[in-house]
């Protein structure tokens, strides 16, 4: 058993009830236990601003110039700060359990830490898509990501460090990610479950700084899960028959009909909306070269969203 602690590079943020709280994570050299800091009182037992570590270990690395556990984000009343709205956690915990040959010391370090950092970009993914924050950019730029651990070993003066590439970023507190968006996405980690394709290129869409490109990624995201959904549906004919008639079908409102009839819905067509909010500021995009305005931008994805959720429904939290 190995004591550590991760230093993320910016604030996680996270509902108050997770704080203190732990998960259970898994990769093929070690099992590991997750620490969320805990909220700080002072001696009347009011919560002050600053986090501190979920549990006391005389195995906690010193390093100097590390930020704090991270911090109580209070909502604002006319008299001051209000109450607890949710928190950025600077820093996790780990109680990691190396399996036999995962190494020693640094080798250890690094192959853990590898696996780990990987498990944990895993689990992002999930916590963007169901929560809706861009963990992944800080100033509308999208760099590696730097967070440290090092590890400790008891018995042992040495501290070992391994350098993930994972970047965290701030988000607003009515968006905190819950506890069971936590369990959720660390659960898929551990399963090594990554979302559809479509949902993937959404994601990568929706955190492009051109709009451009954002509107077209976001086009190209639609298509394939309407693509797929029409494959799944026709499975009894041949792949080459599916091909044709996807390309018969001429674009994202074709393919949104030709769905529409197969499934005999009855709702009201989602065509013209399809045309008007996603394919036409796509097609100006690509043929036109045209900036789509902000608020194009943001029906844009709201319709292909909604695509996406009825015919490549992602999977809940």
């Amino acid at each position: 058993m190995m004591d550590s602690v991760a230093h993320l590079f910016t604030r996680l943020p996270v509902r108050m009830d997770v704080l203190g709280t732990s998960f259970e994570g898994r990769v093929s050299m070690a099992d590991f236990t997750v620490w969320l800091p805990r909220v700080r009182r002072d001696e009347s037992g009011r919560i002050s601003g600053n986090l501190v570590e979920p549990f006391r270990s005389d195995l906690w690395p010193t390093i100097p110039g590390a930020e704090p556990w991270g911090e109580i984000w209070f909502g604002e009343t006319n008299h001051g700060p209000g109450d607890p709205q949710a928190a950025g956690v600077s820093q996790v915990a780990f109680k990691v359990r190396p399996k036999p040959g995962a190494g020693e010391q640094v080798v250890l370090s690094h192959n853990v830490g590898t696996q780990i950092n990987e498990w944990f970009s895993r689990a992002v993914v999930w916590m963007e898509l169901w929560s809706g924050n861009n963990l992944n950019v800080e100033d509308g730029v999208e760099p590696t990501t730097m967070w440290s651990v090092q590890f400790k070993e008891p018995g042992s003066p040495n501290t070992y460090t391994w350098f993930p590439s994972e970047r965290i970023y701030d988000f607003s507190t009515d968006r905190a990610l819950t506890k069971l968006i936590l369990e959720s996405a660390f659960r898929k980690a551990t399963e090594a479950v990554q979302p559809a394709d479509a949902w993937m290129l959404y994601l990568s869409a929706s955190k492009s700084e051109d709009p451009r490109l954002s509107v077209i990624e976001l086009g190209t995201a639609v298509e394939v899960a309407l693509s797929r959904s029409i494959h799944d549906r026709l499975n009894g004919l041949s792949e080459a028959a599916r091909n044709q008639i996807i390309v018969n079908a001429g674009g994202v409102v074709g393919l949104v009909r030709i769905l529409e009839k197969l499934d005999e819905s009855p709702q009201k067509s989602f065509a013209k909306r399809t045309m008007d909010q996603l394919a036409y500021p796509r097609n100006l995009a690509v043929h036109a070269a045209g900036q789509p305005a902000l608020e194009t931008v943001r029906n844009a994805f709201h319709t292909g969203r909604e695509l996406l959720s009825r015919y490549a429904p992602l999977a809940g939290p």
